[in-house]
């Protein structure tokens, strides 16, 4: 994982030349902060449009903007992992001209595809056989859609290049517009002004996106052959979005809509949004693991140990949160939504804590760098056919304790699925001894703040209940030796680069996890 030395190259050669590798751990750092101001927005917006809006009207806003994503899902044909995946195997060839044409020839295709999609939901507003009550609302739908996904097929293709700095600078803007927008939108328009809001939190990387319409006069340069694979990986990676969308979104809310109503939407949509910013941090850690596995393909090959590291410290991160998260549920959950939300403790408790196997985001990873989007698509819609099966079964009976049941089961199934595959055809066995010691270290860990939030269930208890919690999982892990001494260096490395007055406290620590 150390950068690789720059080679020396003529002149003429300088633009061609294949562009020094940096560390997984560079990568992952920029690609952290990428998204972190984000998704502190979009929690932002969250809890004031859920307080401003009601159960009701909070579970209506879930589901106009599920169809939202399954539409983008839907026009997008996969192309955005398709150009993160080719531009990092040709940047890491040393084609990064070849990448950046292929980039522009892929986006011509994904900008009519998004265009078509934002202006099919827009018709909905003016269709007559069954007049909506707010046409508005779904043309700002449709202006979403077009915005967010141009840009984020900009942030795809900047991933691919390795340019999670500008990724990191452009989300930082971005949560700002979001955040300023859904509130101002709010106010004047309604649902219709916060849709508009998070139109405007795409607002930048989509503009920015226009840059690769100036390379349209060199889409003739793209080989036959390389379009014609990608195009086949973006069809398989297509399918196994769509199908990944029924196991791992919110294909649920469909099924409360129709049976239960908004309210019951709501209900599980709260627990969805907890348990996605439990996972928040040790996710964007992961989202550099797959242009830096196609980058490491195209130079040597997969990157074995790469994901099993990768695979423990990851899981060192997201099960305490997730778990402790959970635990926390009971009195976080009504002190931030308010106590309108409180029906929605089991759900979120549930979700949160199943949201740990969004571990299997490393191993994802590794099987689309890979080149096997096949197995995610085949295997995802195996998963979509049993979390439809268990969507009809249970939510007409329990609503969204059914919804969450049946989510996390599945997502159980696939995990242990996935896990087997990349072992069994990929070679890549999974450290399951480690991840069953960080699993024990984070269940002791999330049943000492349970017991402390149980006992005084205010937030002031939440000050005892977290360090108490971190006290708990870090003696766990050292007692039970669940990190390795590659993991130990690989974090003393990360220390390394904190401020002075960080990084000697932080170097102990890692110094007494690993004796």
């Amino acid at each position: 994982m150390n950068a690789i030395a720059d080679c020396s190259v003529s002149e003429n050669e300088v633009r061609t030349a294949r562009p020094p590798a940096r560390s997984l751990l560079h990568k992952t750092g920029w690609s952290t902060v990428a998204t972190a101001s984000l998704v502190i927005g979009r929690f932002g917006v969250t809890v004031f449009t859920a307080r401003h809006l009601g159960p009701s009207g909070a579970g209506r806003l879930a589901y106009l903007l599920w169809i939202q994503e399954m539409v983008a899902t839907v026009t997008g044909f996969g192309l955005q992992s398709c150009v993160t995946r080719f531009v990092a195997d040709l940047t890491g060839r040393g084609a990064a001209d070849e990448g950046q044409s292929l980039a522009a020839w892929l986006y011509v295709r994904y900008l009519a595809l998004a265009l078509a999609g934002g202006i099919g939901i827009s018709l909905v507003a003016v269709q007559t056989w069954r007049p909506v009550a707010d046409p508005v609302v779904w043309i700002a739908l449709g202006i979403g859609l077009v915005a967010q996904a141009m840009g984020a097929f900009y942030t795809a293709y900047l991933a691919g290049r390795q340019e999670f700095d500008r990724i990191a600078r452009m989300n930082a803007i971005s949560s700002v517009a979001l955040v300023a927008g859904a509130a101002l939108g709010m106010l004047w328009w309604g649902t219709a002004g916060i849709l508009l809001g998070y139109a405007a939190g795409s607002a930048l990387p989509a503009l920015a996106s226009l840059r690769l319409l100036r390379r349209r006069s060199r889409v003739a340069d793209v080989d036959r052959g390389r379009s014609r694979s990608c195009l086949q990986y973006a069809a398989y990676a297509w399918c196994a979005a769509i199908v990944s969308a029924c196991v791992w979104s919110r294909i649920e809310v469909v099924f409360l809509e129709r049976y239960w109503g908004s309210q019951e939407v709501a209900m599980f949509s709260i627990g969805l949004t907890l348990s996605a910013l439990a996972t928040q941090v040790p996710m964007l850690m992961s989202t550099a693991l797959m242009p830096h596995f196609a980058e490491s393909a195209a130079r040597s090959g997969a990157d074995r140990r790469t994901y099993a590291s990768a695979t423990r410290l990851l899981a060192a991160l997201l099960f305490p949160l997730c778990l402790g998260t959970a635990s926390l549920v009971p009195t976080l959950l009504p002190a931030v939504y308010g106590p309108a939300f409180r029906a929605a403790v089991p759900n979120a408790m549930v979700l949160t804590a199943f949201s740990a196997l969004s571990l299997m985001s490393v191993g994802s990873a590794l099987v689309y760098a890979s080149g096997r989007a096949w197995f995610i698509a085949a295997s995802g819609l195996a998963g979509a056919i049993l979390s439809l099966a268990g969507c009809a079964a249970v939510i007409p009976i329990w609503g969204a304790w059914g919804a969450s049941l049946s989510r996390s089961a599945v997502q159980t199934a696939m995990a242990i699925l996935g896990t087997w595959y990349i072992h069994r055809h990929l070679g890549c066995p999974a450290p399951l001894r480690a991840l069953a010691k960080i699993l024990a270290a984070s269940a002791m860990a999330a049943l000492a703040s349970y017991a402390v939030v149980t006992r005084f269930p205010t937030m002031a208890a939440m000050a005892l209940a977290i360090p108490l919690a971190a006290v708990v999982y870090l003696v766990m892990l050292r007692l039970t030796h669940a990190l390795d001494a590659g993991d130990a260096v690989s974090l003393r490395s990360a220390s390394s680069r904190m401020p002075a007055m960080l990084a000697a406290p932080v170097s102990g620590l890692l110094e007494w996890l690993a004796i």
